[in-house]
């Protein structure tokens, strides 16, 4: 994709899937329809950091790519329908980026800290199982890049692969 090899990129992104460590990853313009677009949406409305995928887990079918700017920051969605825009029946995660946010300790109904803190080649990441209160929440890990919170969510993905996800858009 032209656009990539344009942008200084944090290379990274989450997907839902519950991917074992072993699964094989393909370079993100292979499968992610609609990216250009969505990096071009942003690139228009604001001067974060656009945080993309440098791989995506393999999939028989494609993922589809859906930004838009929320306050303090943006959201790209990565879904399994085009028409799809981050609805939970549809949505294999998300990545946002937020300013004037903190990585937050995340608390069940019983008040008990579901968070856990991990850090990995100085940096701190806040790791949160998916889990259910009410309504389901995704798995998601959190951290601060250049003075901005990203976060990555996906439904079902164990602790390791949105570790390594994450820790590839730390070193990218």
């Amino acid at each position: 994709m032209k656009i990539l090899t344009k942008l200084s990129l944090l290379g990274c992104l989450m997907i839902s899937l519950s991917a074992c460590a072993e699964q094989k990853v393909v370079p993100t313009s292979s499968v992610l329809y609609n990216l250009e677009q969505a990096v071009a949406t942003l690139q228009a409305k604001t001067k974060l950091p656009i945080v993309i995928p440098s791989y995506l887990p393999k999939r028989k079918t494609a993922y589809y790519a859906y930004a838009e700017i929320i306050p303090n920051g943006y959201v790209i969605n990565v879904d399994a329908t085009s028409t799809c825009h981050g609805a939970k029946y549809c949505s294999l995660g998300y990545v946002q980026a937020l300013v004037h946010a903190q990585p937050r300790m995340l608390k069940d109904r019983d008040g008990k800290v579901i968070t856990q803190i991990i850090k990995q080649n100085g940096v701190k990441y806040y790791y949160t199982a998916g889990h259910a209160m009410g309504d389901y929440f995704p798995a998601q890990i959190q951290w601060m890049q250049q003075q901005v919170m990203v976060t990555i969510a996906a439904p079902h993905a164990t602790q390791a692969i949105l570790l390594k996800i994450a820790s590839s858009c730390v070193t990218a």
